[in-house]
């Protein structure tokens, strides 16, 4: 019957082949998102809080002084952290490169329980308005230009014109939740960017 039905044959076999392709990308997406425990210390402990816009019936992150007024004031979680995607192009040392990166507020890593492979993480005056400009690298940043070497604590990077002290590494295996390269204060945006409660733009990890 395959023989006297080609066409038939090459549509059904493609279409099963599309199905079970796409069941399986799904599977895959869903057991990696929802199903593997994360890549932390004590997952089951890690939540990650949102505001509820009533109006658009939808989640939204919030503005980084109502981040700082809950983490003041919570006595639900034990610590309170918030991060927010960044990119910019590194200039120095080095071929310029586009990098994606995260500002994050002091304690981040420590609410994740992960330590530096190299150098240790923010301090609580350097995430502040004109506190000194700290950055923290990815592994695979580390070692593509800094050679694995350690001594590449305390040397400087240059995104965008401005210079920033590399103060630690992160150890190979992190990601949160999705890869970056660099990590920066959250704390020393612009007053613009960081004061004003309507700008919703600040992710939030407890």
């Amino acid at each position: 019957m395959l023989r006297r039905n080609p066409g038939f044959c090459f549509t059904a076999i493609l279409t099963l082949a599309l199905g079970i392709g796409m069941n399986t990308a799904i599977f895959i997406v869903f057991e990696a998102v929802v199903l593997a425990p994360l890549p932390y210390t004590q997952p089951h402990r890690l939540v990650l809080v949102w505001l509820y816009n009533h109006a658009l019936k939808s989640p939204t992150y919030l503005s980084y002084p109502d981040f700082v007024d809950w983490r003041r004031n919570s006595r639900s979680f034990q610590r309170m952290a918030a991060f927010k995607p960044q990119s910019q192009d590194l200039t120095s040392p080095g071929t310029p490169e586009h990098l994606e990166g995260k500002r994050v507020s002091w304690g981040f890593f420590r609410t994740l329980d992960v330590k530096p492979a190299l150098g240790r993480e923010f301090t609580a005056k350097e995430d502040v308005h004109g506190g000194a400009p700290a950055v923290i690298i990815s592994n695979r940043l580390w070692r593509n230009r800094f050679g694995g070497s350690r001594t590449a604590q305390g040397k400087p990077l240059t995104f965008d014109g401005a210079d920033y002290t590399i103060i630690g590494v992160l150890p190979a295996h992190f990601h949160c939740p999705s890869d970056a390269d660099f990590y920066i204060p959250l704390g020393e945006g612009g007053p613009l960017e960081i004061g004003d409660r309507a700008t919703h733009n600040i992710a939030r990890r407890s």
